[in-house]
């Protein structure tokens, strides 16, 4: 509830100072929200640098391509994407597995909000759904992203 109310401050804001503390609060928000942390005990696979610049990545790629019109149906995202977030993991450790790479999958870079939105969007420009899922703005901002 508490990102919505900080990206309608970031998008409506014309103060530098408030947009800097809204970006930033954002931003930690946003982190928190796509990549709830998860007990390992593998502590190689938590301390991943390179995973943790992507998602910090990602997290800003979503905070800085919002607007106004996009909040309420990212935010509906994100509440979809948190009910099918072990089963995004449980896909992608059976796809690793199966690739036979012969070492543990390293933490995950990409959300499970990034990937399944991406999924829907190709599914629906492959055919297997009339209209896009999405709103033409974040369809657009899928892609950028």
């Amino acid at each position: 509830k508490m990102l919505r109310h900080v990206l309608s401050i970031l998008v409506s804001t014309k103060i530098p100072e408030v947009y800097g503390m809204a970006r930033k609060l954002g931003l930690s928000l946003m982190e928190r929200e796509l990549f709830s942390k998860v007990i390992s005990l593998d502590s190689s696979v938590e301390n991943d640098g390179e995973a943790v610049q992507c998602q910090k990545y990602e997290a800003s790629l979503w905070i800085d391509g919002i607007s106004g019109e996009m909040i309420q149906e990212l935010v509906t995202m994100m509440e979809e994407t948190k009910q099918r977030r072990v089963q995004h993991k449980i896909t992608m450790s059976q796809a690793w597995s199966d690739a036979g790479m012969g070492y543990a999958m390293p933490r995950l870079g990409v959300s499970s909000l990034l990937s399944s939105s991406i999924c829907r969007l190709v599914g629906a420009a492959a055919g297997k759904e009339n209209i896009s899922p999405f709103s033409k703005e974040v369809s657009l901002l899928l892609v950028q992203l």
